[in-house]
């Protein structure tokens, strides 16, 4: 993904119509572990950051995502080696879903955004 990004640099090209195509072609009607959702993908210098996934029926696909990848989210979430942070969550709408997200890319975020960001 990140020759994409570097594609993209050299060209001068915008990086949100390839981020909005990704996010349209891959979100609605997903299934994922045998259960059918809405997923939602985020990217930060052109690498995938967190994905959340939006169930018909959260408990059924918890169930199922411990079970096909052997760990038990405890108290709402659970970490991964070497760097994935894996957790159930409700959005704004209060709709629930199951989240990953990359924590070593999520720290170069933060990093960025500290030097960075007013």
């Amino acid at each position: 993904m990140w020759t994409l990004g570097l594609a993209l640099w050299m060209f001068d090209r915008d990086r949100q119509p390839l981020i909005d195509w990704l996010n349209g072609k891959f979100a609605k009607n997903q299934v994922l572990a045998d259960q059918k959702g809405e997923l939602e993908l985020t990217f930060f210098n052109d690498q995938l950051m967190t994905a959340r996934f939006f169930p018909a029926d959260i408990t059924a696909t918890q169930a199922a995502f411990e079970r096909l990848q052997k760990f038990t989210i405890v108290s709402g979430q659970s970490d991964l080696a070497p760097s994935t942070r894996v957790w159930v969550g409700k959005d704004e709408n209060l709709r629930k879903y199951v989240g990953w997200t990359d924590k070593k890319l999520r720290l170069k975020q933060d990093a960025w955004v500290r030097q960075y960001g007013q």
